[in-house]
């Protein structure tokens, strides 16, 4: 009897965890490869892990260049992974990720996201140098 409690305390905490944790496929250079840091997801679901369909090797594809696909795997993977509705807030959340990286410098000598990172990044808040931090929710 305690051995079928025990085991279904941990086939219960194993679905518990696997709904509610996830993790996401981030690819770095050739330095860094590809890791899988685990994240706690906003919905539950059975589905463990995830990709940025946004995000194509290194690079941040605009939303308006993204299939139809695409765009909805996007809003769903949002969602899950940031919390988040708007496609500019999960933008921002998914480029902010990004700080660490080498970006080239503006010609003021500020650092500026490129691509769709900068597109989302910076229009909530005006010109502000880059990195632009968000104002608190």
């Amino acid at each position: 009897m305690k051995r079928i409690v025990i085991l279904t305390s941990v086939t219960l905490s194993a679905v518990v965890f696997w709904a509610f944790v996830g993790a996401e496929r981030v690819v770095g250079d050739h330095e860094e490869g590809v890791s899988w840091p685990l994240f706690v997801k906003h919905e539950p679901t059975f589905q463990f892990h995830f990709h940025n369909p946004a995000q194509r090797v290194l690079d941040i594809d605009p939303f308006d260049e993204l299939s139809p696909t695409e765009q909805a795997n996007f809003h769903e993977f949002c969602k899950i992974r940031y919390g988040k509705v708007s496609i500019r807030q999960c933008y921002t959340q998914t480029c902010g990720r990004r700080l660490d990286e080498d970006i080239p410098p503006s010609g003021n000598g500020s650092w500026k996201p490129q691509g769709a990172c900068w597109e989302y990044s910076s229009a909530p808040w005006g010109n502000l140098p880059w990195p632009a931090s968000s104002p608190s929710n």
